[in-house]
């Protein structure tokens, strides 16, 4: 990792005596061309302290959990699958920007909450959106839109919220942890199917025979929708621990999917 100073690239390699000698390119880095990969953080920290919900102690334990996946799991996982190439660069800035939007919506549960049903999962979907383009921007060091990669980053973040919205309506009447987790895991694969489905008809729409592509690459989709929910799952597993734990993040589970009120993780009993 250069901090600054001088760099020297080279376009490709030699290609023996019949091609011309391939000069190396100078260029000069700074040292705030590293600004850019800091936006989720800035992003982050500005929520903890714009909210006033989260200016307290217990509101910035939010932070384990998205330094662990942020920080010290995906240096891991490039690693191990090799993704540390240009040819990784956007699943890495997919991956952080899920993360960021995921981390947000979390901190801002106490607004959300405040908002009839309906209205808090068109908003959670709409800043679920808007950040990920956000975050995606920052990381990339310039502004990116399209409508094929919004819907992209609709399919992760996007499915998360909508899976947790199904999750507590299913647990609406009595909340129990392994229901609720088996009842999130069921709806990721539907929300993550769904959205998928919608990638390649986008692609597709402007074919006249659009629909005869489609069954040809379903079961495709419904594979890589079964790992790719399995992922969100693990992903968010942090966030559902923390829940667990911190009596703040708890109530604010509770209060954000409007589930039956259960006893704060500080202040529960134990059983007989």
């Amino acid at each position: 990792m250069v901090l600054n100073g001088p760099l020297q690239a080279v376009v490709g390699p030699p290609l023996g005596e019949l091609a011309a000698p391939i000069e190396p390119v100078a260029l000069e880095w700074h040292w705030y061309d590293h600004l850019p990969g800091f936006s989720g953080w800035v992003l982050i920290l500005a929520i903890l302290l714009v909210v006033k919900e989260n200016r307290n102690r217990q509101a910035w334990l939010i932070l384990i959990p998205f330094l662990l996946l942020s920080e010290a799991l995906w240096p891991w996982i490039a690693s191990l699958f090799s993704l540390n190439s240009v040819g990784g660069l956007h699943t890495a800035v997919a991956y952080q920007s899920l993360i960021v939007a995921w981390t947000a919506i979390w901190l801002l549960g106490p607004w959300l909450a405040r908002l009839r049903p309906v209205v808090a999962l068109s908003v959670a979907l709409g800043l679920a959106a808007t950040l990920g383009v956000v975050a995606q921007s920052g990381l990339r060091g310039y502004w990116y839109f399209s409508p094929p990669g919004l819907v992209e980053d609709l399919v992760g973040s996007g499915a998360l919220v909508l899976s947790f919205a199904l999750s507590g309506f299913s647990c609406r009447k009595r909340y129990v942890a392994w229901k609720f987790s088996l009842w999130l895991l069921f709806w990721l694969a539907v929300t993550v199917f769904m959205g998928r489905a919608a990638e390649p008809v986008w692609h597709y729409l402007p074919w006249s025979m659009w629909w005869r592509a489609i069954p040809s690459i379903l079961p495709g989709i419904g594979i890589t929708s079964v790992c790719l929910a399995g992922g969100l799952y693990l992903i968010n597993l942090p966030y559902l621990i923390l829940a667990a734990r911190s009596p703040l993040y708890h109530d604010r589970f509770f209060r954000l999917l409007r589930l039956p009120a259960a006893p704060s993780p500080a202040i529960a009993q134990p059983e007989n």
